[in-house]
């Protein structure tokens, strides 16, 4: 036998081994892991194969949860070769998760694969693989972000007290200028600097020597990045903020107001305020708070009013003396109820000036007052109906009586 038939036989043996391996059936192998953790874990897979209990095929619980194996043990028929098993941890904090090691299916060594997950299995965070730790304790990366310094502000007011007197509550645009907190004030020869928004607005204020709400003449405007200075003199034009007709310098301008009552700060001191009458901000303010039969008007000037009613008969008795002739004037809506025979009043010296006995929305109204004590007096005498269990108000608003003359 020569050289070349041996050869070919050998090559014929070899191929005929090749076919009949590339014919063999590739082997297949069962993959168990066992979840002895105390989370529920679901998506679990290995190399592509999904891992399924023995129920919803889709969560393998926490042993800790159930008694029954199949419950907490996924299964998957696999072919051999090596990778991790990923999965989602269930619970308050949901993680994609894989293991940190690779899991080597070999039908070599045996034919079945199993792995247990405890609580301390190292796992890797599958968005971000630098999150290692162990399956109880690893926890999401919180992103750090960078604190950006806020743009300083640079926009700022200034206000300086020459003048004769003391100045109390300043304020421009509701920021508080002081540099004496104790009485809030600016004294004479003070200057005092505050952080603003840029806007613009009166300076508002109270001299201490000779005390009237006042403002302003001109509107004192702020703009960004700058520092504005305002500087009071004895002979600053001001204006009474509740009376704009009276205006002047700000060391001879007398108050022309006697009274003023804008219901935002304590009760005024009424010579009578019978049944129910109080300073209101909502219906929780009013004598029946609970009650869904409750007809008030919401506050019409600032947070609050002052609220006549409830009651079968309230009254609001202001009793003032004037040196000189004045006007009273004030805001007022009403509520009543259509079948009671009573009625809403308003009277001066005991002459009634107005009635109302239907609904009435937020109203101003004048009237002129003589030298002498003056009896004004709000007085509602159908304020609670006993047929409907309704709760009825009359509602008063920025009571001002200013002299003018």
């Amino acid at each position: 036998m020569n050289k070349f038939t041996i050869h070919a036989k050998v090559i014929t043996a070899l191929c005929i081994v090749i076919v009949f391996m590339a014919c063999e059936e590739p082997k297949e192998y069962d993959l168990y892991i066992s979840n002895r953790s105390s989370y529920d874990i679901s998506n679990v897979s290995w190399k592509g194969n999904v891992l399924k209990n023995g129920y919803d095929n889709l969560t393998i619980s926490s042993f800790s949860s159930y008694s029954s194996s199949s419950s907490y043990t996924g299964e998957a028929i696999v072919q051999s070769g090596s990778d991790y098993i990923y999965f989602t941890r269930e619970g308050a904090v949901v993680m994609t998760l894989r293991t940190k090691e690779k899991i080597t299916v070999d039908g070599e060594r045996w034919s079945n694969t199993y792995f247990t997950l405890t609580n301390t299995s190292m796992v890797v965070d599958t968005t971000n693989e630098s999150n290692i730790g162990s399956l109880s304790a690893i926890a999401p990366v919180v992103p750090v972000v960078p604190v950006v310094p806020e743009p300083k502000n640079d926009t700022a007011l200034t206000i300086k007290n020459q003048s004769f007197s003391d100045l109390l509550h300043v304020e421009w645009l509701g920021v508080g200028f002081a540099s004496n907190t104790v009485e809030d004030a600016i004294p004479i020869g003070n200057t005092v600097t505050k952080t603003v928004t840029p806007g613009s607005g009166y300076i508002y204020f109270k001299r201490k020597s000779n005390p009237a709400f006042a403002r302003t003449r001109d509107v004192i405007s702020i703009t960004k990045d700058k520092t504005t200075e305002f500087v009071f003199t004895d002979t600053t034009l001001i204006v009474e903020a509740n009376n704009p007709d009276n205006t002047g310098a700000l060391k001879v301008m007398q108050a022309t107001v006697v009274f003023f009552d804008d219901a935002e700060g304590e009760m005024q001191a009424y010579y009578e305020a019978a049944s129910f009458v109080g300073y209101y901000a909502t219906k929780s303010d009013l004598l029946a708070p609970d009650s869904s039969y409750n007809y008030y008007n919401p506050p019409k000037n600032g947070q609050k009013s002052i609220a006549v009613g409830g009651t079968n008969t309230a009254k609001l008795h202001l009793k003032i003396t004037l040196s000189k002739a004045a006007k009273l004037s004030f805001w007022y809506a009403n509520k009543d109820s259509t079948s009671s025979s009573g009625g809403t009043t308003f009277s001066i010296n005991g002459t009634t000036q107005r009635t109302w006995t239907t609904d009435v929305n937020w109203s101003k109204i004048e009237y002129e007052l003589g030298v002498g004590e003056n009896d004004l007096v709000w007085e509602k005498t159908d304020g609670y109906s006993y047929s409907s269990g309704s709760y009825y108000y009359l509602t008063l608003d920025d009571i001002l009586i200013y002299y003018t003359e």
